[in-house]
């Protein structure tokens, strides 16, 4: 009797160890240990967010399989409040999300504080080497409750980092606060998507680690609806002038294709950035379309192949002290198309097409060249303000525009330089009357006599107004 209750017991023991074995999957040459052999349910109904803590606590790759994990609430942190919490003492370093996984925020979410985040990447003792998240999904149900959440959280504090952050196909919906808010020292974040963000899709800034050169990068984003910036490059904020960037800070970005549909202000740029975009779309922010702030010093800014349509504002603001760098630039429809107040610009193929609902077409404050673009369908009394110091229009089209003046000359640029400038009007009710018209107080002008009225067929003069004292030269 005595070895049958041995044999059961024993047999009781082995099916509890079998039991409780760790499951892994192989992910591209590494084990990742299923989530769910560790008591994470994933059914939508039970809370997770315990057991998700703990699996990143102790575990260095975890894989998520197809489930809805839900995430209930969120403590008081060192830094401030956050759902899961991974620091430079956790162990994981590589999360994969099955494309059926998603984490889910209710309505009834609890927070101690207004401001927190999801997931929370924190540097606080010690560097984070790297941490490779892919395939991250979060939905968050709609809420009025006055409640920010931000859906990942990446803070470097007291002098450590976070050496590389690599985010790949995320997905994040409703989050009341940022989607990625980011200080690492590098980002690399690749096919991402936010929509209905209260606040910015994507940010990069840093208001803690100082005298660094931070890296991010960016390689397919798309978001929708979001309520302030598609995309924030701040950079870091000046310790005792928050709203003023760190000149000790320099930053250094790549990115491309991205489209941006419905957001506030589209993408905003901030800080000592030597940045990179290419293949922008931006459709219908509700104030600007590409933003480089006054805060935007000394560095460059390359931008290829940008879109901005219907913007409710204006579609390209520098107002920075920056060098910017345009090569294939549209913008149509925007109620404003182009506002350049500092910095020294170089441009290369535009087209501005206000499509008959524009109010201003280009303000051309600062230093720099155009050259080879179109300006059409604007309602502007003064189309093209040129007034910076020293400022060159060349091989272009001012055609069909509402305006009694194409160009106008104003106050006391040293040199301006307006060279083979079509101007013409092929509409059958001519609205486009004049040319220029020169009202500086100092300087000079100089024109080429290729750029020629063309009205109608028998009147194919430049018409010049001038009204000041400066010297008009006209070249051949």
């Amino acid at each position: 009797m005595h070895k049958y209750i041995f044999l059961f017991s024993f047999l009781l023991v082995l099916a509890s160890c079998k039991s409780s074995k760790i499951a892994t999957i192989a992910i591209d040459g590494q084990n990742f240990i299923n989530a769910k052999t560790l008591g994470i349910k994933g059914d939508g109904k039970s809370d997770d967010t315990k057991l998700i803590q703990s699996a990143f606590d102790k575990y260095e790759n975890i894989y998520f399989p197809e489930g809805r994990y839900i995430i209930s609430s969120s403590s008081l942190g060192v830094h401030n409040p956050q759902s899961i919490l991974i620091t430079d003492m956790s162990k994981v370093k590589n999360i994969q999300f099955d494309t059926n996984a998603v984490w889910i925020v209710f309505k009834k979410f609890y927070s101690p504080s207004t401001k927190n985040s999801i997931l929370k990447i924190f540097a606080d003792t010690d560097n984070i080497k790297k941490l490779v998240i892919n395939g991250f999904n979060l939905y968050c149900e709609p809420s009025d409750n006055g409640i920010s959440h931000s859906g990942i959280f990446a803070v470097e504090h007291n002098g450590h980092n976070i050496k590389n952050l690599e985010i790949s196909n995320a997905r994040f919906v409703n989050c009341t606060g940022s989607a990625i808010l980011t200080y690492a020292l590098s980002t690399k974040l690749r096919n991402i998507y936010t929509e209905n963000t209260s606040s910015h899709g994507i940010a990069a800034i840093n208001p803690y680690n100082h005298g660094q050169e931070h890296f991010f990068y960016l390689d397919g984003y798309r978001s929708y609806n979001d309520r302030a910036y598609s995309i924030d490059f701040s950079g870091t904020e000046h310790a005792a002038n928050r709203i003023a960037a760190d000149p000790n800070d320099t930053w250094t970005g790549n990115v491309k294709n991205v489209v941006s549909i419905n957001s506030k202000r589209g993408i905003k740029t901030a800080g000592y950035w030597n940045l990179e975009m290419e293949n922008i779309r931006i459709e219908n922010p509700e104030i600007m379309g590409l933003w480089l702030s006054k805060d935007t010093p000394g560095r460059t800014v390359k931008c290829k192949n940008l879109s901005v349509l219907n913007a409710g504002y204006t579609g390209l603001s520098l107002s920075g002290d920056c060098n910017f760098v345009g090569d294939s630039l549209t913008f149509i429809g925007c109620k404003e198309g182009i506002h350049l107040q500092k910095g020294n610009v170089q441009i290369n193929k535009m087209t501005i097409d206000g499509k008959d609902k524009s109010i201003m077409a280009l303000r051309f404050l600062t230093s720099g060249s155009i050259e080879n673009f179109s300006i059409l369908g604007n309602k502007d009394e003064y189309l093209v303000w040129l007034k910076g110091e020293k400022c060159t229009l060349k091989n272009g089209s001012i055609y069909n525009n509402d305006c009694q003046y194409g160009i106008i000359v104003h106050e006391d640029p040293k040199l301006t330089s307006i060279e083979n400038v079509q101007f013409f009007d092929d509409r059958k009710i001519i609205k486009q009357l004049n040319d220029v018209i020169i009202i500086q107080k100092t300087g000079s002008v100089k024109i080429s006599k290729s750029s020629l009225n063309q009205r109608s067929t028998k009147s194919k003069n430049l018409r010049v107004d001038n009204r000041s004292n400066v010297r008009v030269e006209y070249l051949d």
